[in-house]
This record gives structure tokens, sequence and C-alpha cells, in this order.
């Protein structure tokens, strides 16, 4: 009997409603994740409980919602899942910071300058950038460093010597099999090829009607004018000059766009009827103004012309 009362127990704490007041934490893979009676079965022997809702945003992302705050700090130093290189974050906070450093020398592998780089914060990570040369991607002179901080160091140090660290800002991630923003093709969630021209359920077509699958636009979805791409475009810039994650950078911009339009509602107010001035009825016309006479010096150009004809009348007659 009492089996079934913890049965019960645990049954009510996987509900899959979200209550209002839950602490999500995310975990991420460039592996496979464990499928879902294999992650629960691991945070049940973990003690982790409390659990509200698991929901996978594919093979290599999970969100799960906790109603204690305890049990969701208790996710993020999982042992196991620790060991199958996953990474933990709580949903509403931003735990990291990601900085660039140039300039660095190709023989330099990652984890000789992770273990080179000396600085204040803890470094989790240190990738070397790619650039596109001859049609291959090679190596570059750059870096990305990941601190364990939600502030970005101004430089870090290595063999006595400082190295300026300039705020990076991510790349708008486009799918190339459903071609929706923030994921590869590696990590997307749908199985439907969509075609980049017409928006259909095909791998490419010939045709030259384009519609955008994300914006419903007259252009290819590779287009970079396409609204939906500007939008996370500068919801990235966002993330890096505030050092924000994905979600309060919605809520930013969302402001931004929201008092941007209040202030053109204001600028574009309807002008009133009588706005502009009604001219008096005496005010002379252009017909008039042509017949009446041009006015030079104080003197009109008829009396000028007269006065002329009379000298040189009385010229003739001396």
């Amino acid at each position: 009997m009492s089996k079934n009362t913890n049965s019960e127990g645990r049954h009510e704490n996987m509900i899959t409603e979200q209550n209002e007041s839950t602490y999500g934490v995310c975990i991420t893979s460039l592996q496979v994740l464990p499928k879902q009676m294999a992650l629960a079965k691991l945070l049940f022997n973990e003690q982790i409980n409390k659990i509200v809702k698991i929901k996978y945003k594919n093979l290599y992302k999970v969100i799960i919602q906790f109603e204690d705050k305890q049990y969701a700090q208790k996710l993020l130093t999982c042992k196991k899942l620790i060991e199958l290189q996953c990474r933990m974050q709580m949903m509403d906070e931003n735990n990291l910071s990601f900085g660039v450093i140039r300039g660095i020398e190709k023989e330099l592998s990652e984890e000789e300058l992770k273990e080179l780089i000396v600085c204040p914060y803890e470094i989790t990570s240190v990738k070397r950038l790619k650039r596109l040369f001859d049609n291959k991607w090679e190596d570059s002179e750059t870096i990305t460093v990941c601190f364990a901080s939600p502030t970005l160091p101004p430089y870090v140090e290595a063999y006595g010597c400082r190295f300026k660290v300039e705020s990076f800002t991510f790349q708008v991630t486009q799918c190339s099999r459903c071609w929706k923003f923030g994921h590869p093709k590696k990590f997307c969630p749908s199985n439907k090829i969509i075609c980049p021209k017409c928006g259909n359920n095909h791998d490419n077509c010939d045709t030259t009607s384009y519609k955008c699958i994300n914006c419903k636009g007259s252009h290819i979805t590779l287009n970079k004018t396409c609204p939906v791409y500007l939008r996370e475009k500068r919801l990235r810039e966002i993330m890096s000059n505030d050092n924000v994650n994905y979600k309060k950078a919605i809520q930013i911009y969302q402001n931004q766009y929201n008092s941007l339009s209040s202030q053109l509602m204001v600028n574009l107010q309807p002008i009133e009827e009588n706005h502009y001035p009604i001219q008096p009825k005496n005010t002379t016309t252009y017909s008039e103004v042509l017949k009446s006479p041009v006015l030079t010096s104080g003197k009109t150009l008829v009396n000028k012309q007269k006065k002329k004809k009379s000298e040189e009348k009385n010229q003739s007659i001396v």
C-alpha cells in the first residue's frame, strides 16, 4: 500500500502543467541526451525530486522545471550529467560570458590556451574560430573564451602580458533543413525537409515565385533582409551588449519596439481640418500682381521710362 502511495507521490511531482513559480534548468550536450525514461531514472537515483515538467527541445537539449529551487540548484552539480559532458544552466540566470581575443598563434591548441590564460574568473572553454580561405575552412588567429561569470573581464594575462578581451556576438544560426533560426541542421527538432524557395515540403525547386518560410514574404529564406533574420540579429546584439540570455533579450527588444511604436504614433497624429490658416479675402492674387507695375527703388518702371523719353526729347530740341 505504501508502495502505491509513494508511486502516486512521484507521479504528482511529474505533472506536466507548469506552475507560476517554477525554476527551469536547461541541459545541453554535444552528444545525444538520454531519453525520457532513462533521464527520469538518472534523476531519481541522484535524489533530484520536485520535478514539474521535462521538455525536450531536441535530442541535444532538454529543459527541466522544478517547483523547488533547491533541487534545481542540485541538478547544476549532478556528477552523472557532468560525466556525460552535459552543461546545466538556470533558465533565468546568465552565469556565463563570452569574449574574443585576437592575434593568437595558430600553433597553440585550445587546451594549451586554457592552461596559459590567467583570469580572475574561471575559464570553462576556449574555442578557436574558423575562417573561409580559398573555399576551405581553416583555423584563424581569433579565439573565443567562455568565462564562468556574468561580467566580461577587460583583459586576460599570459606570460605576464595583458591581452584585450572584446565582446563576442553570436552569429544567427539557421537550419538548412527546416530553415528556422536558432539551431543548425544537426539539432533540428523536425524531420520535415523544407524548400528554401517556395516553403513546401521538398528539398529544392526551380520556382521564381519565392515565399519565405519565416516571414511569409516574397523572397527566398536565405535573404539577409528578412525581417525575422534582422530581429534575430538584433537579439544577439542585445545579448552581447547587455550580457543577457535569449529570453531576457526578447523582453528588452519588445520594450524597445513598443517604445518606438508609441513615439511613431505620437508623431503621426492626424492633422485637424482647421490646422492650416485661411487666407483673408483681400489678399492680392497672382493675376493682379502681374498686372501691377514693378517697383524698383521706390519708383515705378513706367515713371523711369517717361523720364528717359523726356530727357531725349529735350536734347533733340537743343
